[in-house]
């Protein structure tokens, strides 16, 4: 929808999922065998509800650059029925990104990507909360596109990204898990028309 020069979409999901693990008896089979794998079967059953919101605007800021910006919220919950399985979980997920799109004449342009996230993973037990952790990411990457009326189209892109682990009871475990990377691209792609 368009208001003021912004064009707007807005989007919510709600995904619910199901899984159910059994065994069937086989004739013959030992009862006690039958039995564990049952267990380790049931084990595996989960059920999982995922909460997704999200939000794209953009504008144009002339006649030859735009920008737009986009969010979005996702919420998961992880269950399963078995007491003794601790993976019962929950997981939120917040992204954004920034995108400036500049046409500086009809052969050349260049874009700006910014996008950050950050990710918090919860398990619920006591037996896996030493997995806790949070990751922050960071990504910047100019494009640069050159294009010419027969096909002929050359992007030359370079990105910088970071992310950031931080396990949420490190301090209390005695060594340290929690860890960051950066790491730095440059590609060149080029389309000759034949």
């Amino acid at each position: 929808e368009h208001s003021r020069g912004w064009l707007q979409v807005a989007s919510m999901g709600l995904i619910r999922g199901e899984e159910a693990h059994d065994v069937r008896e086989r004739e013959g089979e030992d009862a006690l065998s039958a039995d564990e794998q049952r267990r380790q079967a049931r084990r595996r059953s989960n059920q999982s509800q995922r909460v997704v919101l999200s939000l794209r605007s953009g504008i144009p800021l002339d006649d030859d650059t735009d920008i737009s910006v986009s969010v979005s919220s996702n919420l998961l919950r992880y269950d399963t029925p078995d007491t003794m399985t601790p993976d019962d979980r929950d997981e939120l997920l917040l992204t954004g990104g920034l995108e400036l799109a500049r046409r500086w004449n009809r052969w050349f342009s260049t874009h700006l990507f910014v996008d950050g996230a950050v990710d918090h993973l919860v398990y619920l037990s006591r037996y896996q909360s030493a997995n806790n952790v949070t990751i922050r990411t960071l990504r910047v990457s100019p494009v640069a596109v050159w294009r010419t009326a027969d096909g002929f189209r050359n992007a030359m892109r370079a990105e910088v990204a970071a992310s950031y682990t931080v396990f949420d009871f490190e301090d209390q475990g005695g060594g340290v898990q929690s860890y960051s990377y950066r790491q730095a691209l440059w590609a060149d792609s080029l389309v000759v028309p034949v």
